[in-house]
């Protein structure tokens, strides 16, 4: 990505956080209910094995760790984002 995109990355999402909080629809994901959807799906490796380290590039609000968490995963989590 290049100075110039990712400028512009980080003012549009630096946007929707002013707009709307800590919320999915600040990282352009819609409602909480999507996430709901996504995380199982994303995350099932990770729940069947709880001691495994995450790496979440772009791990926005770091979201999904609440729901590994939640669901008993026990790994070392890492969330880098460019905001």
């Amino acid at each position: 990505m290049d100075e110039r995109d990712r400028q512009n990355t980080i003012q549009r999402y630096e946007a929707r956080l002013g707009m709307h909080g800590h919320s999915p629809e600040a990282l352009g994901w819609g409602s909480h209910g999507k996430q709901d959807v996504r995380f199982p799906v994303l995350a099932a490796e990770a729940l069947a094995h709880p001691e495994w380290s995450v790496l979440d590039v772009g791990c926005g609000f770091a979201d999904l760790y609440d729901f590994l968490t939640a669901h008993g995963w026990r790994g070392r989590y890492t969330g880098i984002d460019v905001v």
